[in-house]
């Protein structure tokens, strides 16, 4: 556990490591919006568990983004149109 005025901080390393670690790759990039996710309650309260999706780039880097449930996708499934039936 590290200290209360660093958790934040520990916890953007943590995902890098973690990425390192399973990537084998030592250039990470973290995407904004992520960085802004851990940082949305400051230094003392990053969130408990994040759900992570690592991609390669064009140029070899691996992206860290925050994994989002397509929801999209299953919506367009579930909306089959029926033809109106009306006598």
């Amino acid at each position: 556990m590290s200290p209360t005025n660093r958790r934040s901080k520990r916890a953007i390393n943590m995902i890098r490591e973690f990425a390192i670690k399973h990537t084998h790759n030592d250039i990470i990039k973290i995407h904004e919006d992520l960085n802004q996710y851990i940082w949305k309650n400051g230094i003392r309260n990053p969130p408990r568990r994040i759900k992570v999706k690592m991609s390669n780039t064009d140029n070899g880097n691996i992206l860290v983004t925050q994994y989002m449930k397509n929801s999209t996708v299953e919506n367009n499934k579930n909306d089959k149109t029926t033809p109106d039936k009306t006598k």
